[in-house]
């Protein structure tokens, strides 16, 4: 009960980088639903109010790379 105490609340590392890896992959999604529907916006939208959120530093970073080449890699 512990350890979902702790991910609940975010006090573990482990459960901040968690939450901060399904930050990212919701971005992957918003980047390939862009592409699929021709939505133009949506993947600026979610970087938007995603980064400041994102805790972890390289997913900050990557996330931050990501809004200079407006695109998203590997989905």
């Amino acid at each position: 009960m512990k350890l979902f105490t702790e991910y609940e609340d975010q006090v573990s590392p482990v459960a901040i980088l968690a939450e901060d890896f399904s930050r990212v992959q919701a971005v992957k999604l918003a980047s390939a639903y862009e592409v699929r529907y021709q939505k133009t916006g949506l993947l600026k939208e979610f970087l938007r109010y995603t980064i400041p959120f994102v805790q972890t530093g390289f997913l900050q970073k990557y996330l931050q790379t990501l809004t200079i080449e407006g695109k998203v890699e590997g989905i």
